[in-house]
Formats: structure tokens, sequence, C-alpha cells
């Protein structure tokens, strides 16, 4: 769970979707910001001031509930397994083009907490709902949760993933993005007033086959600022301008590949 009281929240420009939304997909696109790291990853600063677009598909309707130890033993904190079923992340920068993409092996987890402690401030609480995947050691091999494709060397892989968004209150208020663990409609709770939404990335690079030798990794982070988003109902028709701009990110898109493929068999 700790990474709940780490990860950074970043500017959001939301556009709301209907309340009752359970099922949707969110496309959006930011700007990608490489935090310093005592041990850089090799290749991840060329991702740094790189173009962010990303694409989630959620559907909380057969999600499955189980509950988790909440952060400092004050509050209440569980997850939501089997609510995403599509994830893709593309960074373009000076690096090249480096494609993200969810695969089988990942949970679909939706992790909330509710009035928990704040690390440092016994005196404030927090709400977090988070769209989080990560990968795992699991007999006593590295269990991926997105492929990776692109310059990045191949032992560097995507330790978690967390898009969502925080809010923190100082007693005795209470903060009011979550008021219990329950089936959570994540479109609504990206757009409600508040804090700007997040989304982050932590990169580590190795080949671990236990759990001490995966913490014991070189990790870094990509934060992503300046974040965009859409959300659809599933059934919903974007509009004319909507359509305009998605398509015209996946030109740019397939323009890149293009090159890179130019370069790969020249």
């Amino acid at each position: 769970m700790r990474m709940f009281l780490t990860v950074t929240a970043v500017a959001a420009l939301a556009f709301p979707a209907p309340v009752a939304a359970q099922k949707y997909v969110i496309l959006g696109t930011g700007t990608g910001g490489v935090i310093n790291a005592a041990n850089p990853l090799p290749g991840l600063s060329g991702f740094a001031g790189s173009t962010v677009s990303f694409e989630f598909h959620v559907d909380t309707r057969a999600s499955v509930f189980t509950p988790a130890a909440a952060p400092g033993g004050i509050g209440q904190a569980g997850v939501w397994g089997g609510s995403v079923s599509y994830g893709q992340i593309i960074l373009q920068g000076s690096g090249g083009l480096q494609a993200l993409n969810r695969n089988a092996n990942d949970l679909g987890n939706i992790f909330l907490i509710n009035d928990t402690a704040v690390p440092g401030n016994a005196n404030a609480r927090l709400d977090q709902a988070t769209l989080s995947s990560g990968a795992r050691i699991f007999n006593s091999a590295l269990v991926q949760s997105y492929d990776l494709t692109g310059p990045l060397a191949p032992d560097v892989f995507l330790s978690n993933i967390a898009f969502g968004r925080t809010q923190v209150a100082t007693l005795p208020t209470l903060p009011g993005l979550l008021t219990d663990l329950s089936r959570p409609d994540f479109a609504a709770l990206l757009t409600a007033p508040g804090t700007p939404a997040f989304l982050s990335m932590q990169f580590r690079k190795g080949a671990p086959t236990a759990q001490n030798q995966f913490a014991a990794l070189p990790t870094q982070t990509l934060s992503v600022g300046n974040l965009n988003f859409r959300i659809f109902q599933v059934a919903e028709v974007p509009e004319p301008v909507s359509w305009a701009m998605l398509i015209a990110g996946f030109g740019l898109i397939g323009a890149a590949l293009r090159r890179r493929r130019g370069y790969v068999t020249a």
C-alpha cells in the first residue's frame, strides 16, 4: 500500500462524465517529467519533456472487492480487482517512442483509501482513488503487467503505475473524495472538484527472482504533468472536435512509428 503515500499530484484539466458511469474509456495527454534518482536508469532521461498519450478502459460492474490494511492503521483501505480491461501509454521524446501496453498479468485494480493517516502529519487525513498496476514476484519469477516496446533496455520494466486523485484535510474536517469503500465510479472521482489528478510511472532495472532483490533494484519515476483527459461512456459518441484531436494524436504516433521503422531498417 506504500504507493498511496508516494505518488505526486500534478495539474489536470478534466471534462465531466455522467456520475452514473461505470463502463467508460479515458483518453488523455500530458508532459513527462523524469524525477532525479541516485542511480538513474539508462535511457529514461530521454523522456524528460516527452509527450505522453494514454488510454484506459474501465468497467467496475463485475469488479471484486478485497479489503486491505489502512496506512498508519487509521481509516479504511481496499482494492476493487478486475476494474480495468485495457491500458496503453505512449511516450514520445528525444529518446524515441516508447510504448507500454497492459497484458493479461494485470489485475485491473482500483485502490481506495478513506480517511487514512498522513505520514508526518498526525492532524491530517487522506482519501485516494487510484487505478494502479505493478510488476510482482511470483514463483521465483518476475511477472510484468505492462509490456514495454521501444528504446529502453530490455531489463528495464514498469514497476508500477498510478493514475487517480488524492484529497487531504486537516482534522476535525475529513476529506470528502470518498465516504466509504463501496464500488467506485472512477470517472466521477477523477472529475469531482478538488485537487488535480495525477499520473506517475515507476521503472526498475534488473531481473529479480525474489522480493528482496526486487526492492533493491535501481528505481526511477516518470511523473506526468499538464494532464488533459476526456472520459467517454462506451455508448457515448465523442464530439467531432474530440475525434479530430484523437485522430491527429494517432497520426503523430503513426508517423513516429514509421520513422522508427525506417531507422531500424536503414
